[in-house]
């Protein structure tokens, strides 16, 4: 005797094996996910690292080439007999200013910006070569905190026969938290930037006490 299928039945059925491929490919990309998701975080806190560099190398020299008339009457040279350099200071009140504005204005470029969004392509994450710069992209959403420390340093160096150029640099060090899904990662960024320089024809004199002071920030 034939069997009869009600529709009923056969409806039943391929809602079941619908569901069990749900489950099935909501498994295997939990399982994919948590496989890359270290990779994710890594690659989404390099590329937050990178962004936040620029920023700080950006806000930095906005100030420094707005204030190039400044910077150049910075530094003074003590003359003696013969046109010889006897001693070098600095202009402290500008140096000071110039100081204060770049710091406050690496903080304000992120204080205007706390969160930035960066693109991780997932095949770079799972190392497959085929997708490694393309997508499927996966967006991480990256929150910043910042600590700016600055300082000024003296920078001696041999130019040439009997001549040295002396130059004043300002060294940045910026504490960034960066705050990502689930984690937070600390990073350090360095970076440095002229702000005066000069060259001396003869020996070097010693700075003054309160240049050297102020300059190597002792």
């Amino acid at each position: 005797m034939r069997k009869w299928n009600s529709p009923y039945s056969s409806g039943r059925k391929i809602v079941f094996s619908a569901v069990c491929f749900a489950l099935i490919f909501a498994i295997i990309s939990l399982l994919i996910d948590a496989r890359i998701q270290p990779a994710v975080k890594e690659l989404a806190a390099l590329e937050a690292r990178n962004i936040a560099t620029k920023k700080i190398n950006l806000a930095a020299e906005n100030v420094i080439s707005s204030s190039i008339e400044d910077c150049k009457n910075i530094i003074v040279l003590s003359y003696g007999d013969g046109k010889t350099v006897t001693g070098i200071s600095a202009d402290i009140i500008k140096l000071n200013l110039l100081k204060s504005r770049v710091t406050v204005a690496v903080e304000e470029a992120f204080r205007k910006e706390p969160e930035t969004v960066v693109r991780v392509p997932v095949g770079a994450a799972a190392e497959l070569p085929i997708f490694q710069n393309q997508g499927p992209f996966k967006e991480v959403e990256v929150g910043y905190s910042v600590c700016v420390n600055s300082d000024f340093d003296n920078v001696f160096q041999s130019t040439g026969i009997n001549q040295t150029e002396y130059s004043i640099i300002l060294r940045m060090k910026v504490e960034i938290i960066m705050m990502l899904p689930g984690s937070t990662i600390a990073e350090t960024v360095e970076t440095s930037f002229c702000i005066a320089q000069t060259v001396i024809v003869g020996s070097a004199p010693k700075t003054t006490d309160s240049t050297q002071n102020y300059v190597s920030g002792k």
